[in-house]
């Protein structure tokens, strides 16, 4: 009988990664994927996995709020919980206050260490009765983490006036730090001199996209070659990107021109090629918003898997370089 696994992690090359691995060396098991804590609670509810791997940091909600909802509803309260993130105290301590969780694997993690993880538990559970759920109905989750805008609403950030309005006060890097300790979640507009801003949102300290409303700047570095439908939709399309702020590769994929894969792969490269160029300007201004929605079409791209200063080197290995000149996509950098 093949076993259900359920991930809920918002990284799609970790994604990834779960996915090659479990398919190549435990190819008994029936996979699936959510990228957001809510996300993750309804197909828990719908799908009862055998087992959930869970990401601590989420985008809207923490693991810790994730397994309160879980135990909140009687038919999800049995379901074991692998605990993955990096701080060891934090799996630690979410580990010790809720009982559904059977193992915590710190990250990053190798193969070995993952199919290690999931056979242990498969082999634990085996013949443990399930859990006691501490409410009869499903509707306590709602209410056990947090009903209307609160349970999505992002962390306190500081006022915007406590931030650096320039690079005269604070260096490029050190701001993103302060952002990423905050975690501010809303979007920061940084407007290099003589050049187009750009919008660099950020979920939890996390940097989530960059972009920019003209168009023309946008493509100008991503050495993509337009084929000829691309080309003659761009006019129209970068219309709607001066608009939103969404990246014209979205729009592609809306008009069936890119595939949505293709389109979110370009889009986390460009964030770090558009970023580039700010490590060679003197002065930049900074504007924030926090709590601003990330533009209409981008809600499912990848956050960053790791910490501000890998997403800042990133960017700063393309610092200098012609980025006009075309290239193949996936193949500049390693994004994770």
């Amino acid at each position: 009988m093949k076993r259900r696994i359920l991930t809920i992690d918002d990284n799609a090359a970790l994604q990834q990664f779960i996915q090659r691995t479990l398919t190549k060396k435990l190819p008994d098991h029936v996979l699936s994927f959510a990228c957001a804590g809510a996300e993750g609670l309804g197909m828990a509810a719908s799908e009862k996995p055998d087992l959930i791997l869970l990401d601590y940091g989420l985008p809207d909600i923490s693991g810790d709020e994730v397994c309160r909802g879980l135990q909140a509803d009687e038919a999800t309260a049995g379901l074991p919980i692998i605990l993955m993130g990096r701080q060891p105290d934090e799996l630690k301590r979410t580990k010790g206050a809720f009982e559904n969780i059977i193992q915590t694997i710190p990250k990053p993690f190798t193969a070995d260490q993952l199919c290690a993880s999931v056979t242990k538990a498969f082999r634990s559970t085996r013949n443990s009765p399930p859990l006691n759920a501490d409410t009869k109905s499903g509707t306590a989750v709602m209410d056990a983490l947090g009903t209307g805008k609160d349970l999505f609403a992002a962390p306190p950030t500081k006022p915007a006036s406590k931030y650096p309005a320039d690079t005269t006060r604070g260096t490029l890097l050190s701001v993103l730090l302060e952002l990423e300790r905050d975690q501010f979640t809303g979007v920061v507009t940084i407007t290099p001199s003589q050049a187009a801003p750009l919008e660099l949102h950020l979920a939890k300290g996390r940097p989530r996209l960059v972009t920019t409303r003209d168009a023309a700047t946008y493509l100008a570095c991503s050495g993509f070659k337009l084929t000829p439908k691309q080309a003659e939709a761009r006019d129209k399309l970068s219309a709607e990107q001066t608009k939103t702020g969404n990246p014209v590769f979205l729009y592609f994929a809306e008009e069936k021109l890119l595939t949505r894969r293709k389109a979110l792969t370009l889009c986390a490269e460009q964030s770090h090629r558009l970023f580039a160029a700010l490590w060679t300007t003197s002065r930049v201004k900074f504007a924030y918003e926090a709590n601003a929605p990330l533009p209409p079409l981008a809600g499912d791209l990848p956050f960053f898997y790791g910490k501000v200063t890998d997403w800042a080197v990133e960017s700063f290995k393309l610092a200098g370089q012609d980025l006009s000149a075309p290239r193949e996509s996936g193949k500049l950098f390693s994004l994770f």
